[in-house]
């Protein structure tokens, strides 16, 4: 039987002078980050090997400020707020009112 090979983060010395070149951050800083956030993105808090595609979290930050907002997953920086959401806070918060609220129409019947 084939091993399976075990991902390990991209951690070259060109990427993080990408990363302090882009973003202002530092890997020091970069780390605190990833330590605060339990090395975990911070929306669907998957570890970045439970990702698809596995990648190193990437830096998420406000295109209109520039402020960075924390470090995020392939999926839930460019699929969700980079494609979706586009940094529309308004349409954020009726995501997660539809999501909350107390309604009933009825329930699915078991099976679909």
């Amino acid at each position: 039987m084939a091993k399976r090979k075990v991902w390990k983060p991209h951690d070259s010395p060109a990427r993080w002078r990408a990363i302090l070149s882009r973003y202002g951050l530092s890997k020091d800083t970069y780390q605190q980050i990833l330590q605060e956030q339990e090395g975990r993105c911070y929306i669907c808090q998957k570890l970045p090997q439970e990702c698809k595609p596995k990648r190193n979290l990437a830096v998420d930050h406000d295109h209109e400020s520039g402020r960075i907002r924390g470090l995020l997953c392939f999926n839930c920086n460019h699929r969700l707020l980079g494609w979706y959401i586009r940094d529309d806070v308004a349409k954020a918060r009726r995501i997660v009112k539809y999501l909350t609220r107390k309604v009933d129409y009825g329930k699915v019947p078991d099976g679909c």
